[in-house]
């Protein structure tokens, strides 16, 4: 979420003014609530983008630049945490991003070393599939969903989550890098289209950014089967999961 707002202000400023640009993250505790600040010297947001900027593939940027999904996950996570985020002018020019969040209730309670960290999700026991051709991405993101309680295997490849996903009929959630060399998550969905529609709904795109106009036309076409890296791995899925059952 932070890292999420702190890219956001280093793609607002000036290349040419490099060295008068200026990012600051502010943190304090005000009572019950923790207040994080990320402020830059930009050009700022107008009053009339403020209205709409938190809203999924609206984006200041010049064309080509951004998917404008950014400010919409982080205003999610945030929400997820019961807080809120906010726009506000930098005093002396830009803009500056505030985010409240309330304190944790049980912060000053001891946690024992062996306490594993469990999902809310109403299937602590569910299969996730990650397929992502960064074995690194991939990895770190089966290594927290064990942590929490879940099932998790990887694949290295489009093709190679296709084939696991076909053959293993437990899979109940699959997150999917958008863009993967050879077959890309846009490949994976038209196959899946095809052949398997049903399990389209357990699939969710990962991307860090759309790359090609086609890429940023199926982020377009698909905004609710879409996620923005980085983002809340376990709150994601536990609302995914969560969803799946009420259908």
């Amino acid at each position: 979420m932070v890292l999420n707002l702190v890219m956001n202000a280093m793609q607002s400023l000036p290349a040419a003014a490099a060295r008068d640009n200026e990012i600051r993250i502010h943190t304090e505790t005000r009572g019950a609530t923790v207040v994080i600040e990320v402020s830059d010297s930009g050009p700022g947001v107008s009053l009339a983008e403020r209205e709409r900027i938190f809203e999924p593939f609206v984006t200041t940027k010049p064309i080509g630049e951004g998917t404008g999904l950014g400010l919409f996950v982080c205003r999610n996570i945030v929400r997820g945490y019961s807080g809120e985020v906010s726009v506000h002018d930098r005093p002396g020019g830009g803009v500056l991003f505030r985010v409240t969040l309330p304190v944790a209730a049980d912060l000053a309670t001891p946690v024992a070393t062996t306490r594993r960290e469990a999902p809310d999700g109403p299937t602590p026991v569910a299969h996730v599939l990650v397929i992502d051709d960064d074995a690194a991405i991939a990895s770190a993101f089966a290594g927290r969903l064990r942590r929490a309680g879940y099932r998790a295997s990887t694949c290295s490849s489009g093709a190679a989550g296709l084939t696991y996903l076909f053959a293993n009929g437990d899979i109940d959630l699959v997150f999917c890098d958008l863009m993967m060399k050879e077959m890309t998550g846009m490949d994976v969905h038209a196959r899946l289209l095809s052949e398997a529609p049903a399990m389209l709904q357990k699939v969710v795109f990962m991307t860090g950014g759309a790359y090609s106009p086609a890429a940023r036309q199926f982020l377009l076409d698909h905004p609710h089967d879409m996620v923005e890296k980085p983002f809340d791995l376990l709150a994601e899925t536990r609302r995914r999961l969560a969803g799946r059952l009420l259908r």
